[in-house]
């Protein structure tokens, strides 16, 4: 269930947590797309 608040003290901590995941991603992807290069350029 999705908590809805306008409460602004809270406003640091949603905003830590979605810059967090933007890096999780981001990283993800980087891992991804690296072990990717590394597979076709030895075949």
């Amino acid at each position: 269930m999705t908590i809805v608040s306008n409460d602004p003290s809270l406003w640091s901590k949603i905003d830590a947590d979605r810059s967090f995941s933007y890096v999780i991603v981001a990283s993800s992807a980087m891992v991804v797309y690296d072990s990717g290069e590394q597979h076709s350029s030895d075949a």
